[in-house]
Order: structure tokens, then sequence, then C-alpha cells
């Protein structure tokens, strides 16, 4: 018999456990947290790092370039966002910038 995949071995018990001693309900309201917390620190990531690229890309370009500069970022961002969704999520995502996201 294969053995089981080490998330299984793991959640298996923690899964036993919560059947027998929390209820659904209660089970719902903890994931909603934790998945809220979750995407604040994603979000908190997420804008420091963009401010630490926006602070090494200003050091990297003189003043006289930098309004060019700053207006090809943009450009180059949404040109790299076009070729992730045509060549590896495969172009056919629909409307709007949610199946981006």
């Amino acid at each position: 018999m294969p053995q089981k995949p080490l998330i299984h071995r793991l959640l298996n018990p923690f899964l036993l456990w919560r059947l027998r001693h929390v209820s659904e309900r209660v089970y719902v309201i903890w994931l909603a947290g934790l998945v809220g917390v979750l995407a604040g620190l994603a979000a908190v990531a997420l804008k420091t790092a963009v401010h630490w690229q926006q602070a090494r890309l200003a050091e990297a370009v003189t003043e006289p370039n930098r309004v060019f500069a700053l207006s090809i970022y943009p450009i180059i961002g949404i040109t790299l966002t076009v070729l992730f969704t045509k060549y590896l999520l495969g172009g056919n995502l629909g409307r709007g910038i949610g199946p981006i996201i």
C-alpha cells in the first residue's frame, strides 16, 4: 500500500480533532479570521516591496532622466502582465482584472 503524502499525514489528525471538538460555524469564523490576517500581511508585504523598489529605481536613475524612466516602468509592468497572461495562463481569462489577480 502506498504511503500517504506528507500533507495528509500532518492534516488528518487536526481535521479529526476539529470534527470532534469544533462546530462548523466556529471553524468557518476562525478560517475567515485567518484569511483576513494573511491578506493583511500580504498587503503590507506588497506595499513594502513596491516602496522599496521605487526607492531603488529612483536612486539608480539620475534626476534629468527620472521622469522618462518613471513613465517607462508602468509600460514594462503592463507588458510583463500581458506576456504572463498570454503565455503562462493560456490567454483566455475573460474580462476585467479579477481573473488576472
